[in-house]
């Protein structure tokens, strides 16, 4: 079948409301065929499409009426067609394959369809379908199977995969829907199965900031948590997850949960931390504060405690271009700077910093600086560069 611009064919295609975004694609095709999705097809453009690729993403777009038109017209079906429009929440396609269409689906089907919050079409392939689907997995390091719809919070997939399916969820569906924050699947994995978590459900709930979840889990749960949950909370400033863990959990925090905030620069924690904990932080948290510009921050630390910091404080803070920070620095720290600060400067193209940074500071710049600023389209900093290195205009340039 081969299609023209002005085929027929292809303007009957857009009498298909469903299909009007992919009937704008020309298809060409020397001979209706299968397409089993290869490097190949995938990288063809738009209009060299084989029909039975458009036929694909038809079904898997929802795109019931354009997807039955190709079909009548004798453009095959990739075994993956049905697990797609699965995962997409496409009931009828789903349908149409599996009854009319003679399409089977594999395990991926129901397991998609669960890791989506697709719950109509789980329960329609758990009723019509014999291919299952993945149950959870504690051999693996990542989440697979049906614990993702734990971890996506879909607790009407998540009922009614316990009730009524033999696949079995595993811990990591509560680390999971505890990290997420998804108090409502946590509690009813707890109450309906003897599933056990790990100390990652209250470490992944405390960083992203779950206080209730949290809780939850340590009036619920025995299994506790590490230095993790505090260092977590602290470096996505959640306040009130840190001072709930301090008082109410004996596990405490390492250095790093300053330095993390400091570099976050949530200045409140940093106070905090500094008045409730006697881990204090490393040289890390002034590095890092000055990297993201953070001066109060720094102005407190640098106040309040004699950690310090290195010259990647000002390599940092100039390679981000935080002006400001480095004269902060220069005035008040003696640590300086590297060449990679004027280096760093000349590749970002900001030539600014480079000018302030070579009439203040004595460090310089490598071969490298000319070479970034070139390769990346700089050329007023070229320009400087070139003229720096020619005596005898130095003083003009300055100027």
């Amino acid at each position: 079948i081969t299609m023209n611009h002005e085929s027929p064919i292809k303007s009957t295609m857009f009498s298909y409301q469903d299909g009007v975004r992919l009937a704008s694609d020309r298809i060409e095709c020397t001979g209706v065929r299968k397409c089993n999705f290869s490097p190949i097809h995938k990288a063809k453009s738009a209009s060299n499409i084989c029909a039975s690729c458009k036929l694909d993403k038809c079904f898997g777009n929802g795109h019931l009426k354009a997807a039955m038109w190709l079909k009548a017209l004798g453009a095959s079906v990739s075994k993956e067609a049905a697990d797609i429009a699965a995962g997409q929440g496409h009931l009828p396609i789903v349908k149409y394959l599996l009854k009319v269409g003679s399409i089977s689906c594999s395990e991926n089907a129901m397991t998609w369809a669960a890791q989506n919050g697709h719950a109509e079409v789980v329960q329609w392939l758990s009723e019509n379908s014999d291919s299952g689907c993945i149950g959870g997995s504690a051999a693996r390091p990542q989440f697979v199977g049906i614990d993702i719809a734990a971890l996506n919070g879909h607790l009407a997939v998540v009922k009614y995969l316990h009730f009524n399916r033999p696949e079995r969820f595993s811990a990591k569906a509560l680390d999971g829907a505890a990290a997420n924050g998804h108090l409502d699947v946590l509690a009813f994995l707890h109450n309906h199965t003897d599933l056990r978590c790990t100390v990652q459900a209250m470490d992944k709930a405390a960083e992203n900031g779950h206080l209730d979840v949290v809780i939850w889990l340590h009036e619920n749960r025995a299994e506790g948590c590490t230095k993790q949950a505090m260092n977590g909370a602290a470096a996505n400033g959640h306040y009130d997850v840190v001072s709930w863990l301090h008082v109410n959990r004996q596990e405490g925090c390492t250095k790093a949960a300053m330095d993390s905030a400091a570099a976050g620069g949530h200045i409140q924690l940093v106070e905090w931390l500094h008045k409730h904990s006697t881990c204090g932080c490393s040289k890390k948290a002034m590095n890092m504060a000055a990297a993201g510009g953070h001066d109060a921050v720094l102005s407190f630390l640098h106040t309040e405690t004699n950690v310090g910091c290195s010259t990647q404080a000002m390599d940092l803070a100039a390679k981000h271009g935080h002006l400001k920070t480095v004269e902060w620095l220069h005035l008040n720290r003696s640590e300086g700077c590297t060449k990679a600060a004027m280096d760093s400067a000349a590749r970002n193209g900001d030539l600014t910093m480079l000018k302030w940074l070579h009439k203040n500071r004595k460090e310089g710049y490598s071969q490298c600086a000319k070479k970034w600023a070139d390769s990346r389209g700089h050329m007023k900093v070229v320009e400087f560069l070139q003229l720096l290195e020619q005596p005898m205009q130095k003083k003009g340039i300055l100027q």
